[in-house]
């Protein structure tokens, strides 16, 4: 009587268990087709599905991978991403970093913003992130890049740390963004050029920049210049010269002559 009552017992258990995973995956499915809906625009209750599907991400892998699958084939809905991204960018699964480093590789620049968020909200230390990360970010140091997608690569930069030995590779990289027709991004990436710079040669479209017509570009590029410990003949000659044209702004050249003691 009493194995009968266990069995019975187990059974009851076992149906009820299979049943809350039925009514979870349910659950799940009904959350996951609610929030990536692109017509989907209810930001209070888009907030309630963000956290009840990062709750359960965090228990569950299964539920991650769905999560993970779904924001790779809806990245138009923008409204899923905002309130989803934070704490999803800080699951620890190497899932999350897989899928960003994904997104990434992908021509659309929605898809590569989400994957930037991911990844600067993360430290990636394995190796082969690093050189898929390295890899991936190189692709979008194009002329031809979203402007959006290439500002959000400039924060991610200063996010991340890299190894001396992709400093070389970084800044040869970055190189087409010198010639950038925003101004802000040519900017943005004097400076990124002159914390990667190994010689001096990279460090030539920067000097180059003091002959354009901009005063911005050219503090920028006197700023950027003065960050890096590169040294150079050609540099030196650029700041002699840069500092004794009288057309310059006076705060331009005394920061040239400023550059000059360090020789």
């Amino acid at each position: 009587m009493i194995k009968t009552i266990i069995i019975v017992t187990s059974l009851i258990v076992i149906l009820f268990s299979s049943s809350l995973r039925a009514s979870n995956t349910g659950d799940l499915t009904l959350l996951l087709e609610k929030a990536t809906s692109v017509d989907y625009q209810d930001i209070q209750h888009a907030r309630k599905i963000a956290t009840k599907l990062n709750q359960q991400a965090s228990h569950s892998e299964e539920v991650l991978t769905s999560i993970l699958n779904a924001l790779q084939q809806s990245p138009s809905n923008t409204l899923f991403a905002k309130y989803l991204l934070p704490d999803l960018a800080l699951n620890p699964s190497k899932k999350v970093t897989n899928t960003a480093l994904m997104l990434l590789t992908s021509q659309q620049p929605n898809d590569q913003l989400i994957g930037l968020e991911i990844i600067s909200s993360r430290k990636i230390k394995s190796s082969d992130e690093k050189e898929a990360l390295l890899i991936a970010l190189f692709n979008l140091f194009d002329v031809m890049s979203n402007e959006q997608v290439i500002d959000n690569v400039f924060g991610l930069l200063q996010s991340q740390s890299f190894s001396k030995d992709s400093y070389f590779r970084l800044a040869q990289a970055l190189q087409p963004l010198c010639k950038h027709p925003n101004e802000s991004i040519r900017s943005n990436s004097y400076f990124a050029i002159a914390r990667f710079a190994q010689d001096e040669h990279q460090l030539l479209c920067i000097v180059d920049s003091l002959k354009t017509q901009s005063n911005v570009l050219k503090t920028s590029a006197i700023m950027a210049l003065s960050q890096s410990n590169v040294k150079g003949s050609t540099i030196k000659n650029a700041m002699k010269a840069f500092a004794n044209d009288q057309s310059q702004s006076q705060e331009n050249r005394a920061s040239a002559r400023q550059i000059l003691t360090s020789y």
